[in-house]
């Protein structure tokens, strides 16, 4: 792979007038410029559109709401306007929200995306600036200080909670290099691959599409760039005067998840993996719309309260090859009504 590379900035925009400068400006204040930012105004009200069109940003529309919705948009224009070079384009997900805050972000995922042909997801550091009372602040990195700190779980844990072990719907590799978050970029042919797209419902976006393109590629293919940083709001866990108060901050160890920002009727992160591992069951074993599976189970003859099912050997969801000493029970839910 010879020259540049086209790296795509996309983020999707509800409204964001007040903080679109700030994110703009972090990008102009790269040492390499990307090759387009495109905003995807999701039903604005406010200068949204017009103040990124005044920055020299394409801007598209997206009448579904939901970010999910808005950041497939984003994806299915490049995948039509960059549809000859798609293993030369990087797509960048980022939210107007986040401020770029090392100058060599662009920089090094190119480098990075330029060495490695087979690379196909770069993920970094996501930092957030909690504000406290009494002036207060405390700067908490995603990952294992952050779950810890709100109390939230891994996806792992979520797979677990749903009964399952997350290993035997990813690609079979060594050790998982998991990535979810809101910064993430991507080898545009990545989206070209089997069921690889941003949902239209409810669900959270980082989730399904992490999954689903872990399904798919294996960890070597994913890298974390350390120059790849970012610093976001915390408006969706923050009053009015973007103060992390007590009474929110128990909420949301409650609950475990930050509820997204405006959004009244977003899943939460288990009914998400839910959904997520009941769609890929179906896939994989064929299922008609009243079958799903009740359970795994770790010997054939393990016995079973209802005989209106039936018990195959557990496929893995990515390989489909036989995973040994598990099986699925599946059930109808035609017979739960006799």
């Amino acid at each position: 792979m010879n020259g540049n590379l086209n790296l795509i900035i996309v983020v999707p925009a509800l409204n964001e007038e007040k903080l679109l400068p700030g994110f703009i400006r972090s990008v102009y204040n790269q040492t390499q410029r990307p090759s387009e930012i495109i905003i995807v105004d999701n039903n604005s009200s406010d200068g949204t559109a017009e103040l990124a069109r005044n920055y020299g940003c394409t801007v598209l529309s997206c009448d579904t709401k939901g970010i999910g919705a808005a950041r497939q948009v984003g994806i299915n224009y490049i995948l039509n306007e960059y549809r000859h070079t798609l293993n030369e384009t990087i797509v960048v997900q980022l939210d107007c929200d986040e401020e770029i805050t090392n100058p060599d972000f662009i920089k090094k995922v190119e480098e990075s995306y330029l060495l490695d042909e087979k690379l196909m997801v770069t993920t970094g550091p996501l930092r957030y600036e909690l504000k406290f009372g009494n002036n207060h602040k405390k700067v908490i990195e995603t990952g294992k200080c952050f779950r810890k700190f709100f109390h939230m779980k891994t996806l792992v844990e979520l797979f677990e909670d749903s009964g399952r072990c997350i290993c035997d719907y990813l690609l079979s590799t060594g050790n998982h290099k998991f990535f979810v978050g809101g910064n993430t970029t991507y080898r545009a042919n990545v989206f070209q691959l089997k069921n690889v797209y941003f949902p239209l419902d409810n669900s959270w976006e980082s989730i399904v599409i992490s999954v689903r393109i872990q399904q798919q590629i294996s960890e070597h293919q994913i890298k974390f760039i350390k120059e790849q940083e970012v610093t976001t709001s915390v408006r969706s866990c923050t009053d009015h005067d973007g103060v992390i108060t007590t009474k929110k901050l128990k909420n949301i160890r409650k609950i475990g998840y930050i509820k997204p920002y405006r959004s009244k009727n977003s899943l939460s992160p288990q009914r998400t993996v839910d959904n997520l591992i009941d769609t890929i069951d179906k896939e994989t074993y064929k299922l008609s719309g009243n079958e799903y599976i009740e359970r795994i189970i770790c010997s054939k003859n393990q016995p079973i309260l209802s005989k209106k099912c039936r018990i195959i050997p557990m496929l893995h969801a990515s390989t489909l090859n036989i995973i040994p000493n598990k099986f699925v029970v599946i059930k109808s839910k035609l017979s739960e009504n006799f």
